[in-house]
């Protein structure tokens, strides 16, 4: 995941993944989704604790 990339969840419950250089439709969309980005940095901060 580079700087331009982010991932957020608006009022009405609405996930929205933005990353620069990539065209998430079809299955790139199914794969990079919220929650497969907060399960990678929960990930990378639990490796980085120990």
């Amino acid at each position: 995941m580079g700087l331009k990339s982010y991932a957020y969840v608006i009022n009405d419950g609405k996930m929205v993944v933005k990353m620069k250089g990539f065209a998430l439709k079809g299955q790139a969309k199914d794969l990079i989704t919220f929650d497969s980005i907060l399960n990678m940095l929960r990930t990378r901060m639990q490796d980085t604790e120990k």
